[in-house]
């Protein structure tokens, strides 16, 4: 297995020494860590802060912006962006951290170096402007084939040179690092035939080549272009988008989702989406131990209240569920989906389910949350919504 594997890789007092520090931070045992778990070692154990962030006293993380930032930052880079981290990601990271790696690393750490001029181990927006413009390495490095040097006087350099920073960063106000890394390692890998698709779409949207998406391109390409719509909501037809208000609703939610709350979208905001949709199936989990298993039910029309039968034959068969209430019964007219597959989408994150449940007049949410993309890992749905005519392709 990839412990046994490890062993061999590090040093019997390095293998040790992770899984004693892995200990530190999973006070409860159960052999994941949460963020909450991280961050709380990370400020009241100082073993920990030496061997994960050496050189930083993270013990006033949460009073200082800066340090929560560089954790933060540290937990996703090694988790890849889960929510959990087990064994084997905490030492897997740590395996590829001894030393100083590789020349790509050596060079990313360089160029880095060059940005966060003060050594303070993350930079600004205006410490990346700046160094953009006034470096050429930089700039060869971040955008290549792009002069920076001009982009105070040329708007469409500033918005590539942006672009990336929120690309990079996440919108985050200060880069890390591991910010830096992650990005540079993920863009230099290469293009796998799904990239490849996100760019021919994304150009049949972007049909004048501006770069970037506004709502009513995308809502015309959807509505006209049916190569477009199978490929952002498959099984949908959105060719009644503009006469249809529910239709509408799932391609304007689409687009917001996609966005990010921005009102334009350019292609590295599509890239990331279609990422994350492809890779959004639950991590598997061998052991047949129903108190391991997350079930999260959609309320209405589950009935809890009228029914609740339906809800305790789940409950009691010893599953961990959560119920989504939080939201309305979608049993009326022209009900609006889209604003409300926001909530359902948090309370996944959250709970993290291994199953998503619903019944009846709830399947109206399963289908907006298989057409956005909010969910597409394993459904139950009980006495089928008249809106689900079929699955989405590649549901397990």
């Amino acid at each position: 297995g990839l412990t046994e594997a490890l062993e061999v890789e590090f040093t019997r007092e390095e293998h040790v020494a992770v899984a004693g520090v892995f200990d530190l931070i999973d006070l409860d045992g159960d052999g994941v860590i949460s963020k909450l778990d991280f961050i709380t070692a990370m400020q009241r154990h100082s073993a920990v802060n030496v061997f994960v962030l050496p050189g930083m006293d993270t013990s006033a993380l949460l009073t200082d912006g800066e340090c929560f930032d560089a954790v933060d930052a540290t937990f996703e880079h090694i988790g890849g962006g889960k929510q959990r981290l087990s064994f084997s990601d905490f030492a897997a990271h740590f395996h590829r951290e001894r030393g100083e790696k590789t020349p790509k690393t050596r060079t990313m750490t360089g160029i880095f170096d060059l940005i966060d001029r003060d050594g303070n181990g993350s930079a600004s927006k205006l410490d990346f402007i700046a160094a953009m413009q006034q470096d050429q390495s930089v700039s060869d490095f971040v955008l290549p084939g792009v002069d920076s040097s001009r982009l105070m006087t040329d708007e469409k350099c500033f918005d590539a040179v942006d672009d990336l920073w929120g690309a990079i960063t996440g919108a985050k106000a200060r880069m890390s690092f591991a910010d830096f890394e992650r990005h540079f390692r993920q863009s230099m890998v290469d293009k796998t035939p799904k990239s490849k698709k996100c760019r021919e779409v994304f150009d049949l949207i972007d049909a004048d080549g501006q770069g970037s998406i506004s709502k009513l391109k995308f809502l015309a390409a959807m509505q006209h272009n049916p190569r477009v719509d199978e490929f952002i909501l498959p099984g949908a037809d959105s060719s009644q988008v503009m006469s249809n208000e529910w239709n509408f609703d799932a391609v304007d939610a689409m687009f917001v989702s996609i966005a990010g709350g921005k009102r334009r979208i350019n292609y590295t905001d599509f890239e990331n989406h279609f990422r994350k949709v492809g890779g959004m199936q639950p991590a598997p989990r061998p052991e047949l131990d129903r108190s391991r298993r997350r079930v999260l039910i959609i309320g209405p029309g589950f009935g809890r209240d009228m029914n609740p039968r339906q809800g305790l034959t789940i409950e009691q068969a010893g599953f961990q569920v959560h119920w989504v209430l939080n939201i309305p019964n979608p049993e009326q007219p022209n009900f609006p989906v889209g604003p409300y597959l926001g909530n359902i989408k948090a309370e996944i994150d959250w709970f993290r389910p291994d199953v998503v449940a619903v019944a009846s007049k709830g399947g109206v949410y399963a289908v907006g949350l298989w057409q956005t993309g909010c969910w597409r890992g394993p459904t139950l749905m009980i006495n089928a919504h008249p809106m689900c005519k079929h699955l989405p392709q590649g549901m397990p």
